[in-house]
């Protein structure tokens, strides 16, 4: 997959196999879904070392918004890995790239995407709303024209 310029999805990758991609140069890792382990320890969460080396080769990382995986079912939980990931992977290659994933069931009080303006505005209480825009992948216009109209 390295040689012919594929990225290589980590997601359900044992530790072993996690490492062995990890330690191949030329591959080009990122997680489709995970939490971060830092904040709940479990096997499918990535450790902060991967999160740095999958950023430091320009990958994302998708926080899942399952249950499981963040440690509980408030929109905090989801906060608290986003969170994390920003800071270990935000200073890397400029901005930070997350993919936001559901996963099973969503954070209390959200009902789809039209609720995402619910996590922007947690998101806003640990970082600058610029960062929100860029972690949620929104145009700030229209982003926060939804905002408003909530």
């Amino acid at each position: 997959m390295a040689q012919l310029g594929m990225a290589v999805d980590v997601a359900h990758a044992s530790a072993a196999t996690l490492r062995g991609i990890l330690d191949h140069r030329g591959c080009r890792p990122f997680t489709s879904h995970t939490g971060v382990s830092a904040e709940k320890d479990m096997w499918r969460n990535l450790p902060d070392d991967a999160l740095k080396q999958i950023a430091l080769r320009g990958g994302v990382a998708g926080i899942v918004f399952a249950p499981q995986y963040l440690g509980g079912r408030s929109l905090d939980d989801v906060v608290r890995h986003i969170g994390h990931a920003v800071d270990v992977m935000g200073g890397r290659r400029g901005e930070l790239r997350l993919r936001l994933r559901r996963h099973g069931a969503l954070p209390k009080g959200m009902r789809d995407v039209r609720d995402l303006p619910k996590l922007a505005a947690a998101l806003e209480g640990r970082m600058p709303a610029a960062r929100v825009d860029k972690i949620l992948r929104a145009q700030p216009e229209t982003f926060f024209r939804q905002r408003a109209s909530r």
